[in-house]
């Protein structure tokens, strides 16, 4: 299977049913972890979409990469909770995130909160392809992309981290790869750094997500885990 970036996938002649998307969902990992995972895929020949939530340096070098595309993940949870430090409104807070990757055409909201009016302000503002639909791979629903009311593209994810131990999935990526539907992965950076086994060990390494010196402490060095998965799924040597 070909692994390939959110804005290759073309719904006419249905090369996602043959293919692997790779989303990265950055949530403010240090530009240490961050960098991790990019290493990761770069080392492979890996194509995937970075979703990012700030400023870093290390934008200019993900651009300048041809395996890679920039989308955006605004955080609305602190505007529906009276923080404006992203805006005073869903209009502001995306106007936000799109200065920091001007003419992104992917977009993931943190905690995927959507609704009409912020889907229409996204088709307004050129985004393309909304990765806000969430159906776990449990639930084999045959997924497939399509086009909502706005114009927008809609891509449903079926795996991510935190939903794989809340379902307590088997983390043998060959038990998700062998059907024809739409097969996309989200991961973060913080859980492919640790190798995520559980999400004790995340709580647990909480306090030190911006600490890297402390937080390479409480790696899994032993367990399968979304690191072990990850490299599974690429074919990547360790």
């Amino acid at each position: 299977m070909d692994f390939l970036k959110i804005s290759d996938m073309c719904l006419e002649n249905k090369n996602w049913k043959e293919s692997i998307f790779i989303t990265i969902d950055v949530d403010w990992a240090s530009d240490e972890v961050l960098k991790d995972t990019i290493d990761i895929l770069s080392d492979s020949n890996i194509k995937a979409t970075i979703l990012m939530t700030h400023k870093t340096d290390l934008i200019q070098d993900i651009e300048k990469n041809p395996l890679f595309e920039l989308g955006i993940h605004p955080n609305f949870n602190f505007l529906l909770n009276s923080d404006f430090r992203y805006g005073k409104n869903y209009c502001e807070v995306i106007d936000y995130y799109l200065k920091i990757v001007p003419n992104s055409k992917v977009v993931r909201s943190h905690s995927v909160t959507q609704n009409t009016s912020i889907l229409e302000y996204f088709k307004k503002n050129g985004l393309v392809y909304d990765l806000n639909t969430e159906v776990p791979f449990s639930s084999n629903i045959m997924l497939k992309p399509y086009v909502d009311w706005t114009g927008l593209i809609k891509v449903p994810y079926f795996w991510q981290e935190n939903i794989s131990f809340a379902y307590n999935w088997n983390l043998d990526s060959s038990l998700f790869t062998n059907n024809n539907f739409l097969k996309v992965f989200n991961f973060h950076p913080i859980h492919i750094f640790l190798n995520t086994e559980s999400i004790e060990r995340y709580n647990t390494a909480r306090p030190y997500l911006q600490t890297f010196h402390r937080l390479k402490a409480y790696k899994n060095n032993h367990d399968i885990g979304v690191r072990t998965f990850l490299n599974n799924l690429i074919g990547r040597q360790i």
